[in-house]
């Protein structure tokens, strides 16, 4: 199981039912479908990553092999954007 540290000073918005992560340092927008926003909503939560699968598999009705690959790459490119980083496994 890993732990994440979101970066610091970003918003978490909701436009028009389009969930958006506002980074005002960098001056970007980063728009999430509704799967990035549920995974979003429990990094936010401190879950760590065993719990977001499984309750990402059961949301979404998908096997927790397919949630395990999309969580991994979901946070592989937040954390390539510079808005998260990993800190701990656990």
């Amino acid at each position: 199981m890993m732990k994440f540290k979101i970066k610091s000073k970003l918003a978490f918005r909701n436009i028009g039912g389009v969930f958006f992560i506002v980074d005002a340092e960098k001056e970007t927008l980063h728009e999430l479908n509704e799967q990035g926003s549920f995974i979003w909503k429990l990094i936010v939560k401190e879950k760590k990553s065993d719990e977001i699968v499984k309750k990402t598999s059961e949301e979404f009705e998908v096997s927790e092999k397919r949630a395990r690959e999309d969580f991994n790459d979901f946070v592989n490119k937040l954390k390539e954007k510079g808005l998260l980083k990993h800190v701990a496994k656990g």
